[in-house]
């Protein structure tokens, strides 16, 4: 092979094999990272929700009746639905459900998060 030809180099080639699983690399760290702001916030979230629920339980409790205190869409497992009204009504409207749920267990003050196929309760995470 004369000077005059041109290809690409072993050396070039191994540039950009580096530069490439550089970005890769990266890209997954970024995506990892991602999910647990994500799930931090979720958390601070159920906890936001959990105090207001405390509350609501605690006026419950003294008034000797749940009618009336407890909010949110009544769902047939038993637990209630916090959507963006609830919270709003709530003072919880910097919580933007987008396409989560945040379930709420009166009985025993729990909260639950599900969005997609994403499913967990306060009471694990902390």
């Amino acid at each position: 092979m004369s000077k005059s030809e041109k290809g690409v180099t072993l050396v070039a080639l191994l540039v950009t094999i580096i530069v490439m699983l550089i970005i890769a690399g990266v890209t997954v760290a970024t995506s990892s990272i991602i999910d647990k702001v994500q799930t931090q916030q979720a958390v601070a979230n159920m906890l936001l929700i959990q105090t207001k629920v405390k509350i609501i339980m605690e006026k419950a409790s003294f008034a000797g009746t749940t009618e009336g205190y407890y909010v949110g869409i009544p769902q047939e497992s038993g637990l209630y639905e916090y959507d963006e009204a609830t919270l709003r009504d709530m003072d919880l409207g910097t919580i933007k459900p987008n396409g989560e749920k945040y379930l709420v267990n009166y009985a025993t003050g729990d909260i639950t998060y599900q969005k997609g196929d994403k499913v967990f309760s306060l009471s694990d995470m902390i």
